[in-house]
């Protein structure tokens, strides 16, 4: 039987400190891509992408 990773615990962030993080990221996207605009829906959604992937969001309660 095959041994499975085990899952490292990712840090929990709030809504809002993604929110920042997803921001931010999206527009270093965006100046790494030489500051063209027309692109900031998919830098969004790439830098949403990014951040899911290295952080839990806390629930709200």
């Amino acid at each position: 039987m095959p041994r499975r990773k085990k899952k490292e615990a990712k840090p929990e962030i709030s809504p809002r400190e993604r929110w920042e993080k997803v921001a931010k990221l999206a527009h270093e996207l965006f100046v790494a891509r030489g500051r063209r605009h027309g692109h900031d829906f998919e830098d969004w959604l790439k830098a949403e992408k990014i951040i899911d992937s290295q952080y839990v969001v806390k629930k709200e309660k």
